[in-house]
């Protein structure tokens, strides 16, 4: 199981440097992405301020949020629910564990924390910390 984070998603749906390798990637794996509300909140939340963070003209946010949401609907990428009940214990394993003289932000511990609660194997992101913190919980970083 592949869990998507919102680094891979802002790049593949808005496109920036890491588009075309997101693009790629994705194509060739085939594989369907599993993403939580926050994920997606996140997600979002970046493309939407992009237009006025990056210079990105308002049709292609728009444009970009269209087709996250059509990739939704198509069920290459599926939203998948976690509880805080299993969520917050998790990332509070990982915290302890990961935490000393290296550290990493509480969203990608959360993000880790619930992709490891849904059993992903491959961690999809562009974030390298991120894809540090998942390879030292066991799952293979993407792409």
């Amino acid at each position: 199981m592949h869990f998507a984070d919102a680094s891979f998603l802002v790049s593949a749906f808005l496109g920036d440097q890491n588009g075309p390798r997101a693009w790629k990637w994705w194509a060739e794996s085939r594989v369907v992405l599993h993403v939580t509300p926050l994920v997606l909140l996140e997600t979002e939340n970046a493309i939407r301020s992009s237009v006025f963070q990056r210079g990105v003209s308002q049709r292609d946010s728009i444009e970009a949020l269209n087709l996250l949401k059509r990739a939704l609907a198509d069920g290459v990428l599926v939203r998948r629910d976690l509880t805080s009940r299993r969520m917050y214990p998790a990332a509070q394993r990982i915290c302890m564990r990961n935490t000393g003289p290296e550290t990493f932000g509480t969203m990608d511990i959360i993000h880790v924390a619930s992709a490891q609660e849904f059993g992903a194997y491959h961690f999809v992101c562009f974030d390298r910390a991120q894809s540090k913190l998942a390879a030292a919980e066991g799952m293979t970083p993407c792409p």
